[in-house]
């Protein structure tokens, strides 16, 4: 049975558009072990037809990858936005930013990506004389906050936007990016010091909630900038297979989120998943899966055998503030059983914003409790 699963944090974000651009597709692959499948509109680990997430073995172990966001507005409606399969017709996001001041999209259906290498050659350059003599592209582009290059290196201007855009290192602390001061393309993660991380590979690109939702929710208007990055770490082989993800959430609506829940569906797929197993460790924030057999068998979706099978996890590094600016962490993890009939209606999967909520929530998607252990787990 195909099993996917919702993995809930609890938040609060304080604080029409229709238009329509076709989410192009990216895959990272090279830097370290891992190969990545990345959609502008947010989508994670899909290629439309097969998952396109692996490690070492070449097995692909990930089929999907998402946010799941719900939350009410003052009035007491329900608003959400969820992502799944399909990169247009199940996917309440869409590629682009949006202006904060006209509500109104930016054409920026666009990855940025940049390599370690490249961070390193530009700073070799800067070193040598506090000049840039020969300009990296990927650097020169990139989309940090005021970066007057932007426009020569991508053809269209830079959004304009209070909240910032793609994170740097702000070599001279005037708060724009510009690479003649010898400012780079870095990871931002809270809590990691104020050495500036350079991953070996790293690309960011933006997506937002606003128009009609096919899950039937009402908007949120939100605006999520995602980086997806990779170290290779020879000497550390759970390192050299990892992918890492960080989303800043924006509130771009008038109003503020109350009882919001922030999740991540994630679908694992060790190989052939008929004979998949679920495990989690709450004090690491961490939910894997793994094979029930020594020896995994192909079932149409690989060729071969892979003995040991591999084990594939997601865990969440770094949660978001509750309004006591408390971080929060990893409050529930629901199965959700598609094409199902079989299992009592409570248990099926959810199709309606309030079935959505649910949950989200660490509840089935009729609101009844989940039990501990069993299926699922619930803090």
């Amino acid at each position: 049975m195909n099993k996917r699963l919702v993995l809930s944090l609890v938040c609060c974000v304080l604080a029409h558009l229709s238009y329509a651009q076709a989410p192009i597709q990216f895959t990272l692959e090279g830097a370290n072990s891992t190969k990545v499948g990345v959609t502008t509109n947010g989508r994670l680990f899909w290629d439309d037809t097969k998952g396109n997430f692996s490690g070492a073995e070449g097995v692909d172990m990930l089929q999907v990858g998402g946010l799941w966001l719900s939350g009410f507005d003052p009035s007491g409606n329900l608003k959400g936005a969820i992502q799944e399969y399909n990169a247009t017709e199940n996917s309440d996001f869409k590629p682009g930013l949006i202006d904060p001041n006209t509500q109104e999209p930016f054409a920026v259906n666009e990855f940025w990506r940049v390599t370690e290498e490249e961070i390193n050659n530009h700073l070799l350059d800067f070193e040598d004389n506090g000049v840039i003599d020969n300009p990296q592209e990927a650097i020169f582009g990139w989309p940090g906050r005021d970066n007057h290059f932007f426009e020569q290196y991508n053809d269209f201007p830079l959004p304009s936007t209070f909240s910032g855009l793609a994170p740097f290192w702000d070599n001279n602390g005037n708060g724009i990016y510009n690479p003649d001061d010898g400012d780079y393309p870095i990871v931002e993660i809270r809590g990691c010091g104020a050495q500036p991380i350079i991953p070996a590979e790293m690309v960011w690109f933006g997506f937002n909630d606003f128009g009609a939702h096919s899950s039937g929710m009402l908007s949120l208007n939100v605006e999520v900038h995602a980086t997806v990055f990779t170290f290779a770490c020879d000497n550390e082989q759970g390192i050299d297979n990892s992918v890492f993800v960080r989303y800043k959430i924006i509130n771009r609506g008038t109003e503020p989120l109350v009882e919001t829940r922030a999740g991540f569906l994630t679908a694992f797929s060790v190989g052939c998943p008929n004979n998949d197993y679920l495990g989690t460790n709450t004090d690491w924030n961490l939910v894997y899966g793994y094979n029930s057999e020594a020896t995994d068998e192909a079932c149409g979706l690989f060729d071969g055998l892979v003995s040991p099978p591999a084990v594939v996890a997601t865990k969440f590094l770094r949660g978001p503030f509750n309004e006591l600016g408390q971080e929060l962490g990893l409050s529930s993890i629901m199965p959700i059983y598609y094409n199902s009939p079989s299992l009592p209606p409570a248990m099926r999967a959810p199709s309606t914003p309030t079935e959505y909520y649910n949950y989200l929530s660490g509840t089935w998607r009729d609101g009844s409790e989940l039990m501990v252990g069993g299926n699922g787990y619930q803090s």
